[in-house]
């Protein structure tokens, strides 16, 4: 069940974008719990593919999440994605096989 501004809904009546916002938030209250509980907890928080089916008001979203929200609790965020979605972020790292080899570029 999702409580927001438009009332009681339950998950299955939620947009796939709505749904991938759920789980990432979820995602990030349980890395928060844990970063909380240990003092040694990770000081970085690694989002893998939470763009990659989402249109581009939820990626927008994504976006000041992570610059207004995440950058206040870790100090590092990572985000795997297949989406273009370098023009969010500070700073963006493509990493594809050439000739067999991987490389890393800072785009």
């Amino acid at each position: 069940m999702l409580l927001d501004a438009l009332g009681e809904r339950l998950y299955r009546q939620l947009s796939k974008g709505e749904r991938a916002l759920m789980g990432l938030s979820i995602r990030v209250a349980l890395a928060k719990i844990i970063s909380d509980t240990f003092a040694t907890g990770p000081s970085f928080l690694i989002l893998d593919e939470v763009a990659g089916n989402v249109d581009e008001d939820i990626r927008n979203m994504l976006a000041t999440l992570t610059d207004k929200v995440l950058k206040n609790f870790f100090s590092q965020v990572f985000v795997v994605s297949h989406a273009e979605i370098k023009d969010i972020f500070s700073v963006t790292m493509r990493a594809e096989v050439v000739n067999g080899s991987s490389e890393i570029s800072v785009l």
